[in-house]
């Protein structure tokens, strides 16, 4: 007994387009079993900001990059303490601070301090030039 053809065929024409699938899921990767990496968004940590002037500043702001961490626009002393959350970069933290003072303070120094939660305290001094200041603080934690 030989068997019938048609069984033949039909027995190899399974076993073909299962080896068809198999091989198909192999080489074509679906986007739901695709290992996804995901880039990690880095974290913001709680941070403590000082800030102290020699003169009492008649306008001072604090920046990180667009976003405005202290912004003051009257006399309310030479001190100041402030609680943030800053993202820390290995490269670190580079803020804008522009200040201001009436004609009697005409050279004044502004220190700003950043202590951030589980690392050390930073500081930067800038220093004012007729009345105006405009400088760019550099912090880096290492």
């Amino acid at each position: 007994m030989r068997g019938s053809p048609t069984l033949r065929t039909l027995a190899a024409t399974v076993a073909a387009v299962l080896f068809a699938v198999l091989l198909f899921r192999i080489t074509h990767s679906d986007t739901t079993t695709q290992a996804r990496i995901e880039i990690a968004q880095p974290d913001k940590i709680p941070t403590l900001v000082r800030i102290r002037s020699s003169h009492t500043p008649s306008k001072l702001t604090l920046m990180l990059e667009t976003r405005a961490i202290v912004e003051l626009h009257e006399d309310t002393g030479n001190a100041w303490e402030i609680e943030s959350h800053l993202v820390i970069p290995p490269e670190g933290v580079e803020l804008l601070l522009e200040a201001s003072w009436p004609e009697e303070a005409d050279h004044a120094a502004v220190t700003v301090e950043l202590e951030p939660e589980a690392l050390d305290a930073k500081s930067e001094t800038a220093w004012s030039d007729a009345g105006e200041l405009q400088a760019y603080l550099t912090f880096r934690w290492q």
